[in-house]
């Protein structure tokens, strides 16, 4: 029973000071994501050391071996990291949809948006990866429009020329300090419903 205990107390020990190396290094290099690999057993006496921090950022667990071949490894942690990353996307055009049809500070679709990105006003832009919407802008004035009526443009009669509004609404947001964020598969045929253009407000 006491070589028990001192066997226990070692593993125990082993567990806390990988514990605190690992929590040590995602500190000092601020990562989001971690994955934990290994036994189920283990997995869990080891997050049982991990600060509520740590265990918080944990967006996956895997029960792999040690003599698992590492591209097997590297495959799992990959696919972990792109379903982690879809469901955030995912996540954030619903939550822009749901808001911006409740009258939040939200905006959907492509005249709205790319006015409040002219403004400023957007945060975080999100559009459909490759989407191209074709639209007009001024050379004078750079006015932007998604149709056009007149010969000249309605705010200073410069000339209209043929733009790309999803790259003009991408260049305004950069411009004035904003986030772009690309989706695709699920996220992208919600956002479609809307002209595959959305934002979050600055206010």
């Amino acid at each position: 029973m006491q070589y028990e205990r001192h066997i226990k107390n070692q593993i125990h020990h082993h567990y806390e000071e990988i514990a605190n190396i690992a929590t040590e290094f995602l500190d000092k290099e601020h990562y989001e994501n971690v994955i934990l690999i290994g036994q189920e057993d283990e997995i869990k006496n080891f997050q049982l050391d991990l600060p509520r921090r740590v265990n918080m950022k944990v967006i996956d667990i895997n029960h792999l071996y040690m003599r698992d071949n590492i591209n097997k490894i590297e495959e799992t942690i990959i696919n972990d990291l792109r379903k982690d990353e879809e469901a955030k996307k995912m996540n954030t055009v619903k939550d822009i949809i749901e808001k911006a049809m409740g009258g939040g500070s939200e905006t959907l679709g492509m005249q709205d948006t790319i006015e409040l990105a002219k403004a400023g006003r957007v945060r975080v832009l999100t559009t459909v990866i490759d989407r191209v919407h074709n639209g007009w802008k001024c050379d004078g004035c750079f006015y932007v429009a998604k149709d056009q009526y007149h010969s000249g443009c309605p705010k200073c009669n410069g000339d209209m020329k043929e733009t790309d509004l999803i790259e003009e609404a991408i260049r305004l947001t950069y411009k004035n300090g904003g986030i772009v964020e690309l989706v695709e598969n699920e996220a992208a045929v919600e956002l479609e419903k809307h002209e595959g253009i959305g934002a979050y407000l600055r206010y």
